[in-house]
C-alpha cells in the first residue's frame, strides 16, 4: 500500500516476509471435501507502521486487531534487544519512549 501526489513525492508501506506452514490452529482443516496443507507469512521487517499514514477510521476490526497485535510483537523483540546491557546505542531510553509511542494500541 502506499500513496503517490503527481510530480511530488510518494510513500509505500513495505515488509519483508517469510513463508511459513501455517499455524496449528489451522493446520489440518479441510477445505471442501479435501484436506489442504496451508501456508502463512511471518513478518520478517520488525518496524512499526507510520501512525500518520493510518486512518484507523477506515480499518475493519480484523484489521485493527492485526495491527494492534505486530506493533505489539514489534515492541516485545525490539524492547528486549534495547534492554540488554550490551546494546551499543547511546540514548537506548529516548529510542524506548518512542517505540513505545509507535507502538501503542490504535
Amino acid at each position: 500500500p502506499g500513496i503517490y501526489i503527481d510530480n511530488k513525492f510518494g510513500f509505500r508501506l513495505e515488509s519483508d516476509l517469510l513463508v511459513i506452514d501455517c499455524p496449528h490452529s489451522l493446520r489440518g482443516k479441510t477445505l471442501g471435501a479435501t484436506r489442504r496443507k496451508f501456508l502463512s507469512f511471518e513478518y520478517l521487517t520488525l518496524v512499526p507502521f507510520c501512525r500518520n499514514l493510518i486512518d484507523p477510521s477506515l480499518l475493519a476490526p480484523y484489521h485493527r486487531t492485526w495491527l494492534n497485535s505486530f506493533h505489539s510483537k514489534v515492541d516485545k523483540i525490539i524492547n528486549a534487544f534495547l534492554s540488554d546491557p550490551l546494546c551499543p546505542l547511546p540514548n537506548k531510553q529516548a529510542t524506548m519512549t518512542w517505540l513505545a509511542n509507535a507502538c501503542a494500541p490504535i
